[in-house]
């Protein structure tokens, strides 16, 4: 039996289309396509019928109504056609349970229904989000307007909150007002001291306390700038503000500096009361004045300019006399898009236009020039308006002023965010360097910075040693003098640098310290020129390569005494057994020569010349031994030599000495070079000798010479049991054999042949190697370059 999950999952085509007709989409949303704009329900109805299925699969918290908030909200659809859309689902699907005949189980219902006000609930609460976070992102741009606005106005706008009056808001031309004093976060006694005992500043507690706002016009405030008294004359109004509560937290001000304005105006007040029967003499204190004057009749209408008037427009009193005043004298804000409301025009309709403002001012060849605009009424002795005075201040070096020192603030922001990012780059530097690196702070030598190989090396962690004495965190260094190194590179200046020097450090669990060696450098760190703030130290421990050098001093010298007892040893015998070897081999030969004797005598005559010239060859060896040992090398006399014929000659010979075994020799290619022959023709013999001892006695040895290009090579094969492993690094080593071979003890040696082998052909420039393997067995490979 079908249930009303199955009937929704198989008619959810059928159900959006009848969804959409009824829901008809508005005409701004032409441009989607009916896929579009009905996706997001379709993922609501997949959702419902999950939730209907008796085992719902998981799938994770459900987010198909907020998908299809979002997507309404996106389309400028209101929260109540949102709502209108669930509607109209919920009766389209009942629709089509009730035309499907579909058998109603309470659960389900239970379960569509709270799928329904689920998705509905989170289709508008997400829509909501999306409206309020709208809201506050509208909000925001506002403030950030305003906060734009009030800190280009002209008047001077300040809020102080609380009963001590705490500066929270100042615009520029209230930091201008109180000569660019630190305000935020301070109290308005503490900002202007000379101003505690005013009637300005008294007044604000009044307002606070009464919530009645308080105005005054053109008020004489004693102000003082780098300790000089700068009056000022102010217009101000002080109104309390309220927080959500309706209680009083504050008082915002709006003031207007009229100083310059009042003065002037002053000055002609008491120039007129002084002078009202002269306007010649009038005119003659106008022209004087530094500020650009035009003076006007009721209409608005030139009658009077000063010098400086006609030097900054570039207009005659004579071109514009009787012409009006905003026609040639137009004014224009700082951005130029519209003219400003002209001061004279004000003033004639009775406003008030006598606080200078930044204007500019487009002249008779079309240029801008920066001025402070301001208009004055002229009044009679019965106070009849009989016309203005519009007075304009040349503001164009104040204005080069400001941009410089915005392009100087501009660029201090630059060089400090720069300063900063180079800080973070030298101290990841320092953090991640590859040797301990420490930064020491302050007479007390206070560890501002420990990287991980210092602390390593300190035996500390960083938490243990940062911002703590030195002598504190490794009480260890007292009495070391590591810290009278340290004050005395930060008293003079000067950088240290250390050797392998020993320091003792609590490094362990151990309460016994360590002794270490140290490289290091003290290099002192400088705030100002002359002042040294701290030290930063570089190190790097080089206590096992001290050691293992002490270690190998004296190894040496052991090893130095006992080589030179050794050498001179085995010297002092092989010479002085010389001798008696060869008179014995002389008396040998004298007695072979006397004739026939009896076989016994042959025998035994037999045996004292073989273990003679065995001892001879070991005298030999011996000496070559003393000669590579300490006469600086075995000497050669290199001459052109052969290499197939020497290694023919010795191997002849062995045949001859050892007719039982089986010598080959393979000769390959031009084997000719400067070598000393004889020296090569002991190599052949010692490895051909070697071989035939070391290896059974019914297998062959193999000779090969062969030459290769600027190269000579010369192998010496044998077979038998492999030289142990561990003897091959040993082998080439004076005094050393390897394992007794097939040819029994009787012609043992003292261990020098292959020590003089490698010295001989060192001594040609070339190289030896061995190989041997069970499977492969010994060969001895000798390569020689044909020339040094």
């Amino acid at each position: 039996m079908r249930g009303l999950a199955d009937v929704l999952e198989a008619r959810t085509e059928v159900i959006l289309e009848r969804w959409a007709e009824r829901v008809r989409p508005p005409a701004h949303w032409e441009g989607l396509t009916a896929a579009e704009w009905r996706h997001p329900v379709r993922a609501v109805l997949r959702e419902w019928v999950t939730r209907l299925r008796p085992t719902p699969a998981p799938c994770g918290e459900p987010r198909g109504g907020r998908a299809h908030g979002a997507h309404r909200f996106r389309l400028g659809v209101e929260a109540r056609s949102l709502l209108n859309e669930y509607e109209v689902l919920r009766t389209v699907l009942c629709d089509e349970a009730e035309h499907q005949d579909v058998p109603v189980r309470w659960a389900e219902v239970q379960r569509l229904l709270d799928g329904v006000s689920t998705s509905q609930a989170e289709a508008v609460g997400e829509h909501a989000r999306l409206k309020q976070t709208a809201r506050q992102e509208e909000e925001r741009g506002w403030y950030a307007r305003l906060s734009s606005f009030l800190e280009q106005m002209p008047p001077v706008v300040a809020h102080m909150s609380g009963p001590d009056h705490v500066f929270t808001l100042v615009n520029a031309s209230c930091r201008r007002l109180l000569g660019h004093r630190p305000v935020l976060g301070r109290m308005v006694r503490e900002v202007v001291p000379e101003l505690a005992d005013a009637y300005v500043v008294g007044v604000l507690d009044q307002v606070y306390t009464t919530g009645e706002p308080f105005a005054a016009s053109e008020v004489d405030i004693p102000l003082r700038r780098e300790g000089a008294s700068s009056p000022r004359i102010v217009s101000f109004d002080y109104r309390p503000t309220r927080g959500p509560d309706g209680r009083i937290d504050g008082i915002l001000v709006h003031g207007v500096d009229v100083t310059e304005t009042v003065r002037a105006r002053r000055e002609v007040e008491a120039a007129q009361a002084e002078s009202s029967r002269s306007r010649a003499w009038l005119a003659t204190v106008l022209v004087s004045i530094a500020d650009g004057v035009v003076v006007t009749d009721t209409e608005g209408r030139v009658v009077f300019l000063n010098p400086v008037a006609e030097q900054l427009s570039g207009w005659s009193l004579g071109e514009v006399l009787h012409q009006p005043s905003a026609r040639f004298f137009p004014l224009r804000g700082p951005d130029l898009r519209e003219p400003r409301a002209h001061p004279v025009e004000q003033v004639l309709r009775g406003e008030d236009r006598r606080v200078p403002t930044p204007s500019l001012l487009v002249c008779r060849n079309g240029a801008r020039v920066s001025v402070d605009a301001s208009a004055t009424p002229l009044r009679d002795e019965a106070h009849a308006l009989t016309g203005a005075v519009l007075v304009l201040h040349d503001a164009t070096a104040r204005e080069r002023e400001r941009l410089e020192r915005e392009r100087l603030l501009l660029e201090a922001i630059e060089l400090k965010a720069l300063a900063e990012r180079r800080r973070i780059r030298l101290y990841e530097t320092y953090m991640r360097a590859p040797v301990a690196i420490a930064i020491l702070r302050g007479p007390g030598l206070v560890i501002e910075l420990a990287n991980a190989l210092v602390c390593q090396l300190w035996g500390r962690t960083e938490e243990q040693v940062r911002g703590r004495p030195l002598l504190e965190a490794m009480p260890e260094l007292r009495g070391q003098g590591f810290d009278d190194i340290l004050h005395r590179v930060m008293s003079t200046g000067l950088p240290f640098l250390g050797t392998e020097l020993r320091a003792q450090l609590m490094r362990g669990t151990d309460t016994a310290p360590e002794g270490v060696y140290f490289n290091f450098i003290y290099e002192p760190l400088r705030e100002e020129p002359d002042a040294p703030a701290g030290v930063l130290i570089v190190a790097t421990e080089v206590t096992r390569e001290v050691q293992a050098r002490q270690e190998a001093l004296r190894l040496a010298e052991e090893e130095r005494g006992l080589r030179d007892f050794e050498q001179q040893l085995i010297g002092i015998v092989s010479h002085d057994l010389r001798n008696p070897l060869s008179a014995i081999l002389m008396a040998v030969h004298v007695l072979r020569r006397q004739g026939p004797r009896d076989p016994r005598v042959v025998q035994s005559l037999n045996l004292i010349q073989q273990s003679t010239e065995r001892s001879v060859r070991m005298v030999h060896d011996l000496l070559d031994f003393t000669q590579a040992r300490l006469g600086g090398g075995i000497r050669l006399e290199r001459a052109p030599v052969d290499i197939h014929q020497v290694s023919r000659l010795v191997v002849g010979e062995l045949r001859a000495s050892h007719p039982e075994r089986l010598v080959l020799l393979e000769q390959q290619g031009d084997t000719l070079g400067e070598w000393d022959g004889d020296r090569l023709a002991q190599v052949v013999s010692n490895l051909v000798s070697n071989a035939v001892k070391y290896s059974p006695p019914d297998s062959a040895v193999t000779v090969r010479t062969v030459g290769e290009g600027e190269d000579v090579l010369l192998e010496v094969h044998n077979g038998g049991v492999p030289i142990p492993s561990e003897d091959l690094p040993r082998l080439f080593q004076p005094l050393q054999r390897a394992a007794e071979g097939g040819a029994g003890h009787e012609d043992r040696s003292v261990g020098l042949g292959l020590y003089i082998v490698e010295h001989i052909v060192r001594a040609h420039g070339g190289q030896v190697q061995v190989t041997s393997r069970p499977d492969a067995g010994t060969t001895f490979r000798v390569r020689l370059p044909r020339c040094a």
